[in-house]
């Protein structure tokens, strides 16, 4: 019976541990995400190359989960995001987007990461969409 109550307490311990670091992980997760603006580097839609679209773009996330959109300094739009380290996407949501933004809406499938940029995939309507961010 005692080998059995340390086998609970260790097995709930790892459990609160993982839960730890995974709050850990997304917490330095986010502040690499709000330190600074963001451009769209590369977006292909299946072979077509539409990065122009994003051309004087800068986005901004912030710590409350809202994501500006700011062309040519000014804000265009302010959408919502969230991140997902566990399942390893990121989604956005712009209202009311131009063309370009509207791009940006949905759930993405981070395939690449590093400290200064992003690659991730989503598929529209039967067409691969790939989405590279950096760092500015």
């Amino acid at each position: 019976m005692r080998l059995a109550t340390y086998l609970m307490v260790a097995l709930l311990s790892l459990s609160a541990c993982k839960k730890a670091v995974q709050k850990h992980e997304e917490d330095l997760l986010l502040q690499l995400i709000v330190s600074s603006q963001w451009v769209v580097n590369k977006y292909k839609i299946d072979t077509s190359d539409v990065a122009s679209m994003f051309t004087h773009y800068r986005f901004q996330f912030k710590k409350d989960y809202t994501v500006d959109a700011i062309n040519d300094g000014v804000v265009d739009n302010t959408g919502t995001w969230s991140g997902s380290v566990t399942t390893k996407t990121i989604s956005s949501n712009f209202p009311n987007p131009n063309p370009a933004l509207s791009l940006l809406n949905g759930t993405w499938h981070v395939t690449d990461s590093g400290l200064d940029y992003v690659e991730a995939t989503q598929v529209v309507n039967s067409k691969n969409h790939f989405l590279r961010l950096v760092k500015k």
